[in-house]
């Protein structure tokens, strides 16, 4: 099901990759030595002050850190390269996002650990994308609850996907009379968007976030009409998204995929 090209990172390129990171941390490793006897010699000679020349030059952060700082770094560079993202929920994202941030279980970058790693999120992409299938469906469906009353979402099978659904609290108005996505929702539209290409067997295309939520932050105010390949919208002053489905048959293998196992609770 994923569209994942194995072949982003070829194997040859692997030795290369490693060869050249550890040849750059030889470097800094030999730059920190000699910024070392240049605040040797300036504190010899004047005394008295912080003569910490590696200190100043990395903006007060150690050589440890810097070396991790760029291995995260080259870690986020093979996952876009690996394009494994645009498959992944956004819990897996978070998850993520969250072992960057703490720096911990960071692994460093050898021929085995480049290919362990890689391969194996390779391996993991169907597994990833049925995730991101029930998260998209679980968001798409929450308009079928006992809260939302929407005669439009209560004509959708209380276990599937209909051809249009109203979605709250989605777009608010914004500046230059058009229309923007609320922040804290953008990330379920972004899922729904990823998981219309994969079904369709299409890469996501690049652009500044996604053509539906690119679409919907140029949409005018006074019509709050847009569309993409996958879906038609109405953007609404009461913040309220009005999403109909170009592509019933890519529904319909949403629901055969998610349906059987959807449920509120989960």
């Amino acid at each position: 099901m994923s569209t994942i090209d194995t072949a982003v990172i070829k194997r040859q390129d692997f030795p290369t990759m490693v060869q050249s990171y550890q040849s750059a941390m030889a470097k800094i490793d030999q730059a920190f030595t000699l910024f070392q006897e240049a605040s040797d010699l300036l504190t010899a000679a004047f005394g008295g002050h912080n003569f910490n020349v590696a200190q100043e030059l990395v903006y007060h952060r150690g050589q440890d850190d810097v070396k991790l700082q760029l291995r995260k770094n080259a870690w986020r560079s093979v996952l876009d390269r690996l394009e494994i993202e645009k498959v992944m929920s956004n819990k897996q994202l978070d998850e993520t996002e969250k072992r960057f941030q703490d720096g911990k279980n960071i692994p460093e970058i050898t021929l085995d650990t480049l290919k362990e790693i890689s391969f194996g999120l390779l391996e993991k992409a169907p597994e990833y994308a049925n995730e991101l299938f029930k998260e998209a469906y679980k968001f798409l469906m929450t308009g079928n609850n006992q809260w939302d009353h929407y005669k439009t979402n209560e004509k959708n099978a209380r276990r599937s996907l209909g051809k249009k659904v109203i979605l709250r609290w989605i777009v608010e108005s914004s500046f230059g009379n058009t229309y923007s996505v609320n922040s804290y929702r953008a990330k379920d539209l972004l899922a729904v968007d990823k998981v219309f290409h994969i079904l369709d067997g299409k890469g996501f295309p690049q652009g500044y976030r996604s053509p539906l939520l690119d679409a919907i932050t140029t949409t005018s105010q006074s019509t709050g009409k847009g569309q993409t390949d996958y879906f038609e919208f109405q953007c609404y002053q009461n913040n309220n998204l009005h999403l109909q489905f170009k592509r019933m048959d890519l529904v319909k293998k949403l629901n055969q995929i998610s349906g059987d196992n959807f449920s509120i609770a989960d």
